[in-house]
């Protein structure tokens, strides 16, 4: 999904501040970007990333992340 698609989503969001949380998940170890993808609106190729916490199979967390601001 594409940063402008994923603002749409949420009122009041901006395509820029969904690239930011992008980059506080990415620092936070949430997840990983696999692809930066293309810039543009019409680019046609967006960023990918992977989800890196261990999910039970419920699809909870199983173990909590330790991180200091």
């Amino acid at each position: 999904m594409a940063y402008r698609d994923a603002a749409r989503v949420f009122d009041g969001l901006s395509h820029q501040e969904a690239y930011e949380i992008t980059g506080a998940l990415v620092t936070l170890r949430v997840i990983k970007i696999e692809n930066n993808g293309q810039a543009g609106v019409n680019a046609g190729k967006a960023a990918e990333f992977r989800y890196l916490l261990s999910q039970n199979e419920n699809g909870a967390r199983v173990e909590e992340v330790d991180f200091e601001i």
